[in-house]
């Protein structure tokens, strides 16, 4: 029984990912949110460019994911659906994504939480945390090698053991860029935090303003990498689910 049910719960996940449009529209959604970074990496900084790649970014950040699901929605309902039916989920869509963003919020109030603490209770963790900054790209590389990975096992598809494999190899590149970052560029950022006059040393700051550009295009070219190797993926599994599900007489395809 309970391996009817784990078969089952596989099987209703994977139908998810059948047609390829969730990798289109991932694909398609990376590489949009990588633009804001790039620009924002390249514009002089304050400058109205910069401005509005900020807010781009943090407007792509919210509602990018929200919106990926709903047209993902739509498209299936007019497409995927008439050509092999409609599998119903063990859950409420409605329940998974209040689930889903009661965990996520969960998870940014713990993080936010610790930073905090460490900043105000340990004197070193400040510094080591900037330094820190320059590997984002990579812990966010390693984040979504493990997301593939995982969706690989519970769906039983290999394509995502390949972009795994994809976002694992450009995650050890990002490590390796921002460890010849670090190493060729040293700061001392104890100053940063032992200043009371609230003032930020001209030189410290110009460094943070390097290090978050040298950050903000390592993660477009992560976003555009990934992106793209997504989106070839729907697209090619997409074509074969088109051959492989003609429309029943009488649907209509609306894709």
């Amino acid at each position: 029984m309970t391996d009817n049910i784990s078969n089952l719960a596989r099987r209703t996940c994977a139908y998810w990912f059948i047609d390829g449009l969730a990798d289109i529209g991932s694909g398609i959604l990376f590489v949009v949110l990588g633009i804001p970074y790039l620009l924002w990496s390249l514009a002089p900084q304050g400058s109205a460019l910069a401005k509005i790649a900020s807010t781009g970014r943090d407007v792509l950040l919210l509602l990018g994911i929200a919106i990926l699901f709903i047209v993902i929605r739509v498209a299936k309902q007019h497409s995927t659906y008439p050509r092999t039916g409609y599998l119903e989920e063990r859950l409420s869509e409605r329940r998974q994504v209040l689930k889903i963003g009661a965990m996520t919020l969960t998870g940014v109030l713990v993080f936010a939480g610790l930073i905090t603490v460490g900043i105000l209770f340990f004197p070193a963790f400040g510094p080591r945390l900037i330094n820190g900054l320059v590997y984002f790209p990579t812990f966010f590389g390693l984040f979504l090698t493990i997301v593939q990975v995982v969706l690989g096992f519970r769906t039983d598809i290999k394509r995502f053991f390949v972009l795994g494999g994809i976002a694992a190899l450009a995650s050890m590149g990002l490590a390796v860029n921002s460890f010849i970052y670090l190493t060729g560029y040293p700061v001392d950022w104890r100053p940063l935090f032992a200043s009371s006059s609230g003032s930020i040393p001209v030189g410290l700051s110009l460094a943070f303003i390097n290090l978050f550009h040298s950050v903000y295009q390592d993660v477009a070219f992560f976003c555009a990498l990934i992106g793209l190797a997504m989106l070839v993926s729907g697209l090619v599994v997409r074509r074969s689910y088109l051959h492989q599900n003609p429309l029943p007489v009488g649907a209509h395809d609306e894709d």
